[in-house]
């Protein structure tokens, strides 16, 4: 992969193209205040950038989050109804998202992904992977063919494993 190349100005209309009304990260700086400074604060955030990527170090604040958890709907008083919202640093949301677009940029253009890939795709969702199956499995059937289907649910997944056993074989990873 070619290296990331990143400027003040590409930081600049990043910034200007911030949503309002995303919420702010534990850092306490809203989007509003970035697209406000955005001539001061973009050559400091792409020095940061630049020394992020040279280095592969994040700002220490940056790797903190506020977890918030979300309704998704049914009885509020069951704790199984709410998913966690990670919000974390704006300017963290930046870097994670020109690094995003080079990597899927390097991925299409060397076509490293394949045609089934349907998550983190724009033009891409849940729904066009539905349909796909949809339509693989009438084919199969309309053949005259056998399709079997095995469903897992990995919600809850996580829920039985020893958190401090978890913790140790990623402290091993790093």
């Amino acid at each position: 992969m070619e290296p990331l190349v990143i400027s003040v100005s590409g930081i600049e209309a990043l910034l200007r193209n911030l949503d309002d009304s995303k919420a702010i990260g534990p850092d306490g700086v809203s989007p509003r205040v970035l697209k406000q400074c955005v001539n001061p604060i973009s050559l400091y955030l792409y020095l940061i950038f630049e020394k992020s990527l040279s280095t592969g170090q994040l700002p220490q604040d940056w790797k903190v989050a506020n977890v918030v958890p979300i309704h998704k709907g049914g009885p509020k008083k069951d704790v199984t109804n709410y998913r966690p919202i990670s919000l974390t640093s704006i300017s963290c949301k930046i870097i994670e998202h020109v690094i995003y677009k080079a990597l899927m940029k390097h991925l299409l253009d060397y076509d490293l992904l394949t045609k089934t890939q349907h998550g983190f795709r724009k033009g891409f969702s849940c729904t066009t992977q539905l349909l796909e199956f949809y339509n693989d499995l009438v084919s199969e059937i309309d053949l005259g063919g056998q399709t079997d289907c095995i469903f897992l649910d990995f919600s809850k997944a996580f829920d039985t494993v020893s958190h401090p056993l978890l913790l140790e074989k990623f402290e091993y990873l790093i």
